[in-house]
């Protein structure tokens, strides 16, 4: 049995570029890039336009900027593609190509990816079917059983040689376009909940399922049988978070009416205490892997920290010029991360709330944070891509590239070697952190996947859509 954890937002574990000129080029109906590195990053379009767009002799491609929202709300309220209100007509993409000593281009047509023996589908990646693959099984619930199987992507090889990187450039580590090796993952069922679902997580005992609602509801499902066993209704806006304590005894979730509150099981869930403090929307609230503080993090610009046993707050974190979107942890608990609508990462003391360092290189707003197992990495998510940083020296690491919409999610499994992703292009990805090759990709949902949660065992993943319904995932041999 292949067991994985998580480590990450909304979840507690205690154990766990250079030359000196610059051209800009806007280029219409482009996507980002869907491989790369941080230095050496090119692009194929998505949909096969008219012209494709190519990296030039001693240049590289990066995006500097996306207007398909540039609120950089938190929250993905904008209409569903095809209902009223919905942005239409091509969106400008821009593109810096930018002189570099570490890339040498090839002239060749783009990669053509073949797909897998055993793919069930003739593209290197499954795109959702009108048709389900799945025969769904009646039970005596809103359940849906199912069963599905998720498809790998193969990518590439590379097709340039780096050159030695000069002593005081930053070190980006390239992209691996290895083919990928899939994990056994199994979708066990499928729940319901009847409304957009935006936030997810799963007890440490993998027997309940708590969903946050665009509804003002907190819904908690037992999992075996897929029953509704509670409705939270205090909450009067949007849940955006909702984290267990690593105990499973106590909730915390965070909404859209500024309230962040404190539930305790006895017997059934009940209000601990309302942790209000926060001006605007809270965006993310999470236990301390120690158990003993929470982090909240809002659109107000702030992230307080909240004392679990009087529910006092013990500290207020300011820093950010924009809604602060997610918050994350250390192991041991000694920092917290958070990232930001103004592009921003950053690393402070718990203990006196200072600041501790920035990590610089994101082009867009960035929604979500996680710490490596062992503290050494923070990976960031943002658009379509993932950076992964040394929290040490705040240097970058890595670029991951894969997704084909913004990236809402991201978490570390507890051996430190995998990263989970969550995406608006409604899937799941499972990336290694060593060279951030594509393992899987986890196709079930017809809509934007918003939040991620895992057991403590490792054994069962939760990913939460729009689509009104939660996956649940097994790992198997």
């Amino acid at each position: 049995m292949l067991g994985l954890g998580i480590w990450g937002r909304g979840r507690s574990y205690a154990a766990w570029a250079g030359a000196s000129s610059l051209a800009l080029l806007a280029v219409a109906a482009c996507a980002p890039p869907s491989a790369g590195t941080g230095n050496n990053v090119f692009a194929a379009p998505r949909a096969a336009p008219a012209q494709v767009v190519k990296p030039h002799d001693g240049f590289t491609l990066k995006e500097v900027q996306d207007f398909l929202d540039p609120t950089g709300s938190t929250q993905d309220k904008r209409p569903l593609s095809g209902s009223p209100g919905a942005p239409s007509g091509p969106v400008t993409k821009y593109w810096l190509l930018e002189p570099t000593a570490t890339f040498s281009a090839v002239s060749q047509p783009p990669p053509t990816l073949e797909p897998l023996a055993h793919s069930p589908t003739a593209t290197p990646q499954a795109v959702p079917s009108p048709t389900p693959a799945w025969t769904p099984t009646a039970v005596a619930s809103p359940t849906v059983v199912a069963t599905a199987t998720a498809t790998p992507v193969q990518q590439p090889l590379p097709t340039h040689t780096p050159t030695p990187t000069p002593e005081n450039t930053p070190t980006v580590t390239p992209t691996a376009t290895a083919t990928a090796v899939p994990l056994a993952v199994e979708l066990l069922k499928t729940l319901s909940f009847g409304q957009l679902v935006f936030s997810v997580d799963i007890s440490p005992d993998g027997a309940t399922v708590a969903a946050g609602l665009g509804n003002n509801r907190v819904e908690l499902m037992d999992v075996e049988s897929g029953i509704s066993v509670d409705r939270l209704r205090d909450h009067k806006d949007t849940i955006n978070d909702v984290d267990f304590s690593l105990d499973g005894t106590r909730m915390v979730t965070a909404s859209d009416d500024e309230n962040v509150i404190l539930w305790i099981f006895q017997n059934q869930w009940e209000i601990d205490r309302q942790l209000k403090e926060h001006s605007q929307p809270v965006n993310a609230a999470v236990f301390s892997p120690d158990g003993t503080l929470i982090a909240t993090a809002s659109r107000d610009r702030s992230v307080a920290l909240w004392s679990v046993e009087s529910g006092l707050r013990v500290e207020r974190i300011r820093g950010h010029s924009q809604s602060v979107n997610d918050v994350a942890f250390s192991p041991d608990s000694v920092m917290v991360a958070t990232v930001s609508s103004d592009r921003g990462v950053k690393l402070w003391n718990v203990g006196d709330g200072s600041f501790v360092r920035e990590f610089k290189g994101h082009l867009s707003p960035v929604n979500a944070v996680a710490f490596s197992p062992d503290g050494e990495l923070l990976a960031t998510a943002g658009d379509d891509d993932i950076r992964l940083w040394n929290v040490s020296d705040g240097t970058l690491v890595r670029v991951i590239l894969g997704h084909e919409d913004r990236i809402n999610d991201v978490m570390f499994t507890p051996d430190g070697e995998t990263l989970v992703s969550a995406s608006d292009d409604n899937t799941v990805r499972l990336w290694k952190v060593s060279d951030g090759q594509a393992i899987q990709t986890l196709v079930q949902h017809t809509s934007a996947v918003k939040g991620l949660g895992m057991t403590d065992d490792g054994k069962t993943l939760v990913a939460a859509s729009r689509d009104m319904t939660v996956s649940i995932w097994t790992f198997t041999d």
